[in-house]
Protein backbone atom coordinates (compact mmCIF):
# COMPACT_ATOMS: atom_id res chain seq x y z
CA UNK A 1 0.00 0.00 0.00
CA UNK A 2 1.30 3.47 -0.89
CA UNK A 3 1.82 6.15 1.73
CA UNK A 4 0.08 9.01 -0.05
CA UNK A 5 0.32 12.77 0.32
CA UNK A 6 -2.30 14.98 -1.34
CA UNK A 7 -1.02 18.49 -2.13
CA UNK A 8 -3.58 21.23 -2.73
CA UNK A 9 -1.79 23.39 -5.31
CA UNK A 10 -4.63 24.85 -7.39
CA UNK A 11 -4.74 28.20 -5.61
CA UNK A 12 -4.92 31.37 -7.68
CA UNK A 13 -2.68 33.40 -5.36
CA UNK A 14 -4.90 36.48 -5.58
CA UNK A 15 -3.59 38.05 -2.35
CA UNK A 16 0.00 37.08 -3.20
CA UNK A 17 -0.16 38.41 -6.72
CA UNK A 18 0.92 35.26 -8.57
CA UNK A 19 1.50 31.53 -8.44
CA UNK A 20 3.21 31.30 -5.07
CA UNK A 21 3.29 27.49 -5.32
CA UNK A 22 5.94 27.85 -8.05
CA UNK A 23 7.79 30.91 -6.78
CA UNK A 24 11.48 30.49 -5.90
CA UNK A 25 12.14 30.70 -2.16
CA UNK A 26 15.38 28.83 -1.48
CA UNK A 27 18.89 29.97 -2.49
CA UNK A 28 19.04 27.18 -5.09
CA UNK A 29 15.72 28.24 -6.64
CA UNK A 30 13.63 25.67 -4.78
CA UNK A 31 10.02 26.50 -3.97
CA UNK A 32 8.58 26.37 -0.48
CA UNK A 33 6.74 23.22 -1.54
CA UNK A 34 10.06 21.61 -2.48
CA UNK A 35 11.19 21.88 1.14
CA UNK A 36 7.93 20.48 2.46
CA UNK A 37 8.00 17.56 0.05
CA UNK A 38 11.64 16.94 0.89
CA UNK A 39 10.56 16.48 4.52
CA UNK A 40 7.54 14.39 3.50
CA UNK A 41 9.61 12.00 1.41
CA UNK A 42 12.17 11.74 4.23
CA UNK A 43 9.28 10.84 6.56
CA UNK A 44 8.26 7.97 4.25
CA UNK A 45 5.61 9.28 1.84
CA UNK A 46 6.11 7.63 -1.56
CA UNK A 47 3.09 8.79 -3.57
CA UNK A 48 2.29 12.46 -4.17
CA UNK A 49 -1.02 13.56 -5.68
CA UNK A 50 -1.05 17.18 -6.84
CA UNK A 51 -4.35 19.04 -7.20
CA UNK A 52 -3.68 21.77 -9.78
CA UNK A 53 -5.44 23.96 -12.29
CA UNK A 54 -5.40 22.93 -15.92
CA UNK A 55 -4.24 26.35 -17.13
CA UNK A 56 -0.77 25.94 -15.57
CA UNK A 57 -0.51 22.15 -15.83
CA UNK A 58 2.42 22.01 -18.25
CA UNK A 59 4.50 24.56 -16.34
CA UNK A 60 3.75 22.85 -13.02
CA UNK A 61 4.68 19.38 -14.27
CA UNK A 62 7.92 20.67 -15.72
CA UNK A 63 8.74 22.53 -12.51
CA UNK A 64 8.26 19.51 -10.24
CA UNK A 65 9.14 16.60 -12.52
CA UNK A 66 12.38 16.09 -10.55
CA UNK A 67 10.26 14.63 -7.73
CA UNK A 68 9.50 11.59 -9.90
CA UNK A 69 12.96 10.34 -8.91
CA UNK A 70 11.78 10.13 -5.30
CA UNK A 71 8.05 9.28 -5.36
CA UNK A 72 5.16 8.31 -7.60
CA UNK A 73 3.50 11.46 -8.94
CA UNK A 74 -0.17 11.89 -9.88
CA UNK A 75 -2.02 14.97 -11.08
CA UNK A 76 -5.67 15.92 -10.63
CA UNK A 77 -7.37 19.03 -12.01
CA UNK A 78 -9.60 21.21 -9.86
CA UNK A 79 -12.13 22.95 -12.13
CA UNK A 80 -14.93 25.30 -11.21
CA UNK A 81 -17.32 23.29 -13.41
CA UNK A 82 -16.45 19.95 -11.76
CA UNK A 83 -19.65 19.26 -9.85
CA UNK A 84 -21.62 16.25 -8.57
CA UNK A 85 -24.11 14.64 -10.91
CA UNK A 86 -27.32 16.62 -11.08
CA UNK A 87 -25.72 20.04 -10.52
CA UNK A 88 -25.04 22.57 -13.26
CA UNK A 89 -22.10 25.01 -13.49
CA UNK A 90 -22.70 28.57 -12.29
CA UNK A 91 -22.17 30.92 -15.28
CA UNK A 92 -20.77 33.73 -13.10
CA UNK A 93 -18.38 31.39 -11.25
CA UNK A 94 -14.73 31.91 -12.20
CA UNK A 95 -12.77 30.02 -9.54
CA UNK A 96 -12.91 26.54 -7.94
CA UNK A 97 -15.01 25.84 -4.88
CA UNK A 98 -12.41 25.77 -2.09
CA UNK A 99 -10.35 23.23 -0.20
CA UNK A 100 -13.19 20.77 0.40
CA UNK A 101 -13.89 20.75 -3.32
CA UNK A 102 -10.17 20.22 -3.99
CA UNK A 103 -10.10 17.02 -1.96
CA UNK A 104 -13.42 15.92 -3.50
CA UNK A 105 -11.79 16.25 -6.95
CA UNK A 106 -8.99 13.83 -5.94
CA UNK A 107 -11.20 10.84 -5.15
CA UNK A 108 -10.41 9.10 -8.44
CA UNK A 109 -6.67 9.09 -7.69
CA UNK A 110 -6.69 7.85 -4.09
CA UNK A 111 -7.84 4.49 -2.74
CA UNK A 112 -5.73 4.36 0.45
CA UNK A 113 -5.31 6.41 3.66
CA UNK A 114 -3.67 9.73 2.84
CA UNK A 115 -2.45 13.01 4.29
CA UNK A 116 -3.47 16.44 2.97
CA UNK A 117 -1.40 19.64 2.89
CA UNK A 118 -1.49 23.11 1.34
CA UNK A 119 1.14 23.85 -1.29
CA UNK A 120 2.04 27.23 0.20
CA UNK A 121 2.64 26.27 3.84
CA UNK A 122 5.80 25.06 5.56
CA UNK A 123 4.77 22.45 8.12
CA UNK A 124 8.00 21.25 9.74
CA UNK A 125 9.39 17.73 10.03
CA UNK A 126 7.69 16.92 13.32
CA UNK A 127 4.27 17.57 11.81
CA UNK A 128 4.91 15.61 8.62
CA UNK A 129 6.34 12.67 10.58
CA UNK A 130 3.22 12.71 12.78
CA UNK A 131 1.07 12.69 9.64
CA UNK A 132 3.04 9.80 8.13
CA UNK A 133 2.75 7.76 11.34
CA UNK A 134 -1.00 8.39 11.33
CA UNK A 135 -1.26 7.22 7.70
CA UNK A 136 0.47 3.97 8.67
CA UNK A 137 -1.85 3.59 11.68
CA UNK A 138 -4.92 4.14 9.51
CA UNK A 139 -3.84 1.34 7.20
CA UNK A 140 -4.68 -0.96 10.10
CA UNK A 141 -7.24 0.91 12.23
CA UNK A 142 -8.19 4.32 13.52
CA UNK A 143 -10.82 6.99 12.85
CA UNK A 144 -11.84 8.31 9.44
CA UNK A 145 -9.96 11.54 10.06
CA UNK A 146 -7.13 13.00 12.12
CA UNK A 147 -6.29 16.70 12.30
CA UNK A 148 -2.75 17.91 12.98
CA UNK A 149 -3.19 21.28 14.71
CA UNK A 150 -0.87 24.23 15.38
CA UNK A 151 -0.98 27.00 18.02
CA UNK A 152 -2.61 30.03 16.45
CA UNK A 153 0.14 32.55 17.18
CA UNK A 154 2.61 30.54 15.08
CA UNK A 155 0.43 30.77 11.99
CA UNK A 156 -0.20 34.49 11.54
CA UNK A 157 1.03 36.89 8.88
CA UNK A 158 2.42 40.31 9.75
CA UNK A 159 0.93 41.73 6.56
CA UNK A 160 -2.80 41.10 6.77
CA UNK A 161 -5.59 38.77 7.82
CA UNK A 162 -5.47 34.98 7.42
CA UNK A 163 -8.09 32.24 7.32
CA UNK A 164 -7.84 29.48 9.94
CA UNK A 165 -10.02 26.67 11.21
CA UNK A 166 -10.33 27.31 14.97
CA UNK A 167 -10.38 24.01 16.88
CA UNK A 168 -11.88 22.93 20.17
CA UNK A 169 -11.05 19.46 21.44
CA UNK A 170 -11.65 17.19 24.41
CA UNK A 171 -9.82 13.99 25.38
CA UNK A 172 -7.84 14.13 22.15
CA UNK A 173 -10.90 14.33 19.89
CA UNK A 174 -12.43 17.19 17.95
CA UNK A 175 -15.35 18.96 19.58
CA UNK A 176 -15.77 21.70 16.99
CA UNK A 177 -13.95 23.42 14.16
CA UNK A 178 -15.01 26.78 12.76
CA UNK A 179 -13.52 28.51 9.73
CA UNK A 180 -12.50 32.04 10.65
CA UNK A 181 -11.69 33.91 7.45
CA UNK A 182 -10.16 37.13 8.85
CA UNK A 183 -7.78 36.62 11.78
CA UNK A 184 -4.97 39.04 12.55
CA UNK A 185 -2.75 40.27 15.34
CA UNK A 186 -3.61 43.80 16.50
CA UNK A 187 -0.94 44.97 18.91
CA UNK A 188 -0.69 42.28 21.58
CA UNK A 189 -4.14 40.87 20.80
CA UNK A 190 -5.25 38.33 18.21
CA UNK A 191 -8.73 38.97 16.86
CA UNK A 192 -11.06 37.25 14.45
CA UNK A 193 -13.10 39.76 12.48
CA UNK A 194 -16.66 38.49 12.08
CA UNK A 195 -19.82 40.05 10.62
CA UNK A 196 -21.31 40.49 14.10
CA UNK A 197 -18.11 41.89 15.68
CA UNK A 198 -14.52 41.05 16.61
CA UNK A 199 -13.71 38.02 18.78
CA UNK A 200 -10.45 37.81 20.72
CA UNK A 201 -8.55 34.52 20.42
CA UNK A 202 -5.84 33.12 22.69
CA UNK A 203 -2.35 32.68 21.29
CA UNK A 204 -2.31 28.94 22.03
CA UNK A 205 -5.69 28.25 20.41
CA UNK A 206 -5.23 25.15 18.21
CA UNK A 207 -5.97 25.81 14.56
CA UNK A 208 -6.13 23.79 11.37
CA UNK A 209 -3.59 24.47 8.63
CA UNK A 210 -5.27 21.82 6.44
CA UNK A 211 -2.76 19.18 7.54
CA UNK A 212 -5.03 16.18 7.95
CA UNK A 213 -4.94 12.41 7.58
CA UNK A 214 -8.00 10.78 6.05
CA UNK A 215 -9.26 7.35 5.10
CA UNK A 216 -10.58 6.94 1.55
CA UNK A 217 -14.05 6.14 2.91
CA UNK A 218 -14.30 9.82 3.79
CA UNK A 219 -14.83 10.75 0.11
CA UNK A 220 -18.50 9.82 0.56
CA UNK A 221 -18.72 12.49 3.28
CA UNK A 222 -17.07 15.01 0.96
CA UNK A 223 -19.56 14.19 -1.77
CA UNK A 224 -22.60 14.46 0.48
CA UNK A 225 -21.29 17.63 2.11
CA UNK A 226 -20.53 19.31 -1.19
CA UNK A 227 -24.02 18.54 -2.47
CA UNK A 228 -25.52 20.00 0.70
CA UNK A 229 -23.35 23.10 0.28
CA UNK A 230 -24.50 23.57 -3.32
CA UNK A 231 -28.14 23.18 -2.32
CA UNK A 232 -27.98 25.58 0.63
CA UNK A 233 -25.30 28.18 -0.13
CA UNK A 234 -26.49 31.77 -0.37
CA UNK A 235 -23.48 32.77 -2.49
CA UNK A 236 -22.81 30.37 -5.34
CA UNK A 237 -20.79 33.00 -7.20
CA UNK A 238 -18.01 33.26 -4.63
CA UNK A 239 -18.80 30.90 -1.73
CA UNK A 240 -16.35 28.12 -0.84
CA UNK A 241 -16.73 24.59 0.49
CA UNK A 242 -14.03 24.31 3.15
CA UNK A 243 -12.15 21.17 4.12
CA UNK A 244 -12.89 21.63 7.87
CA UNK A 245 -16.62 21.45 7.04
CA UNK A 246 -16.21 17.70 6.55
CA UNK A 247 -14.50 17.21 9.91
CA UNK A 248 -17.29 19.19 11.54
CA UNK A 249 -19.90 16.97 9.89
CA UNK A 250 -18.12 13.84 11.14
CA UNK A 251 -18.05 15.16 14.69
CA UNK A 252 -21.70 16.22 14.62
CA UNK A 253 -22.66 12.74 13.42
CA UNK A 254 -20.88 11.02 16.31
CA UNK A 255 -17.72 10.02 14.48
CA UNK A 256 -14.41 10.54 16.25
CA UNK A 257 -11.91 12.93 14.71
CA UNK A 258 -8.53 12.64 16.39
CA UNK A 259 -6.59 15.87 17.06
CA UNK A 260 -2.80 15.83 17.30
CA UNK A 261 -1.14 19.08 18.40
CA UNK A 262 2.40 19.81 17.23
CA UNK A 263 4.90 22.52 18.09
CA UNK A 264 6.60 22.58 14.69
CA UNK A 265 7.54 25.96 13.29
CA UNK A 266 5.04 26.97 10.62
CA UNK A 267 5.45 29.67 8.03
CA UNK A 268 3.81 30.42 4.74
CA UNK A 269 3.14 32.90 1.97
CA UNK A 270 -0.23 34.60 1.96
CA UNK A 271 0.95 38.05 0.85
CA UNK A 272 3.91 39.04 -1.34
CA UNK A 273 5.42 40.76 1.70
CA UNK A 274 5.68 37.33 3.41
CA UNK A 275 8.27 36.15 0.88
CA UNK A 276 11.24 37.88 2.49
CA UNK A 277 10.46 36.34 5.88
CA UNK A 278 10.09 32.88 4.36
CA UNK A 279 13.37 33.18 2.50
CA UNK A 280 15.12 34.24 5.71
CA UNK A 281 13.61 31.31 7.63
CA UNK A 282 14.78 28.83 5.00
CA UNK A 283 18.26 30.37 4.99
CA UNK A 284 18.44 29.94 8.75
CA UNK A 285 17.44 26.27 8.47
CA UNK A 286 20.09 25.74 5.82
CA UNK A 287 22.71 27.40 8.05
CA UNK A 288 21.63 25.04 10.83
CA UNK A 289 22.21 22.09 8.45
CA UNK A 290 18.55 21.07 8.51
CA UNK A 291 18.59 21.29 4.70
CA UNK A 292 21.46 21.12 2.23
CA UNK A 293 22.41 24.19 0.23
CA UNK A 294 21.20 22.44 -2.93
CA UNK A 295 18.02 20.66 -1.89
CA UNK A 296 17.69 17.84 -4.42
CA UNK A 297 21.38 17.38 -5.26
Amino acid sequence: MKETLLVMAAGMGSRYGGLKQMDEMGPDGSTLMDYVLYDAIKAGFNKIVFIIREDFSDAFRERFNHLSNHAELCYVFQKHDALPEGFSPIPEREKPWGTGHAVWCASSAIKEPFAVINADDFYGREALKAAYDEVKRMQEDGPLATLVAYPLDRTLSAHGTVSRGVVQKENGNLQSIEENTAIERTGDVIVSHKPDGDVELKADTPVSMNLMVLKPEIFEWFDNGFKEFLRNSTDLKKGEYYLPNVLSALQKNGRDVRVIEVSSDWFGVTYSEDKEKVQAALRELINEKVYPETLWD
